[in-house]
């Protein structure tokens, strides 16, 4: 006896390729945004101690130009 022939079976074989295919994005965007969240804890890292340099030095003296030095480069991480 035969087996009957399934009909559907090139649907299945396409959504089982579009599966991989968006677990395979869905990976690579996972990636992505670690990598993301990674540099933004490193910028947060830069941005306070830029904050606590500038605590530092306004209490020795700071001239204009190193304070707005200072305060654009902070703003630039803000």
């Amino acid at each position: 006896m035969m087996a009957k022939p399934f009909h559907l079976q090139p649907l299945v074989d396409l959504a089982e390729d579009r599966s991989q295919a968006a677990a395979q994005v869905l990976g690579k965007l996972k990636q992505a945004w670690h990598e993301a969240g990674a540099k933004l804890d490193q910028l947060h890292g830069y941005l306070n101690e830029y904050r606590d340099r500038l605590q530092r030095q306004s209490q020795s003296g700071l001239s204009a130009l190193q304070l707005r030095d200072y305060q654009s480069f902070i703003h630039k991480l803000e």
